[in-house]
């Protein structure tokens, strides 16, 4: 019994170190194809565009006051919170 639990602990031992090696962490050398940076923010000297997604059309909801409870239950059995005021914006993003 002794044996086989050294054993386990080996094969653990191994698979933690051995780990990292299957992990994938390139550091990136260019920006996503078809990415560009925002006329209106400056980018970070060394940085890179890891993921970018354009829609040219679409919507989206901004709060404009706290997030107050609703009296709801979300899918997940918890509290739902919502603004009393919100703006609902469109265009590209």
């Amino acid at each position: 019994m002794r044996l086989l639990t050294i054993a386990a602990l080996a094969a653990g031992l191994l698979w933690v170190v051995s780990a990292p090696a299957f992990a994938d962490a390139s550091i990136p050398t260019k920006d996503a194809p078809k990415s560009k940076d925002n006329p209106l923010v400056q980018r970070y000297d060394g940085s890179f565009i890891l993921d970018y997604d354009f829609r040219a059309f679409t919507d989206i909801l901004f709060p404009l006051s706290k997030l107050e409870k609703t009296g709801n239950m979300g899918p997940a059995n918890n509290n739902e919170y919502a603004p009393k005021a919100k703006a609902e914006l469109e265009g590209a993003r």
